[in-house]
């Protein structure tokens, strides 16, 4: 799903919110608030989270720290572009799991 016409979180700058709020029939504010609000419930949510993956046992430590870490930037990225400190162009995407190298 596009958001104001990027695909992608590196394209989403704060200028993206109006075209988006735009796109959708939305005051500018609005839009602003609810992506600061949402961004705001995944950073305060993501150790809970965490903490009942691994009580479930379904990953790992290293694991859920790097899922943890990878949820937490997004968020804090998404609400810097929201609220026009910043643009996301400085995030840069890893996998959250390691290729393993085929053995030759």
């Amino acid at each position: 799903m596009k958001i104001g016409g990027c695909g992608t979180l590196e394209e989403i700058a704060s200028a993206t919110w109006l075209k988006f709020a735009r796109d959708i029939g939305m005051a500018a504010p609005y839009v602003r608030g609810r992506v600061l609000a949402l961004a705001s419930a995944a950073r305060e949510h993501v150790e809970q989270v965490a903490t009942d993956l691994l009580n479930a046992s379904a990953l790992d430590d290293r694991e859920t720290g790097r899922l943890v870490d990878l949820i937490a930037k997004r968020a804090e990225l998404l609400a810097a572009t929201a609220s026009g400190e910043a643009s996301s162009l400085g995030f840069s995407r890893r996998p959250l799991r390691r290729r393993a190298r085929a053995d030759t």
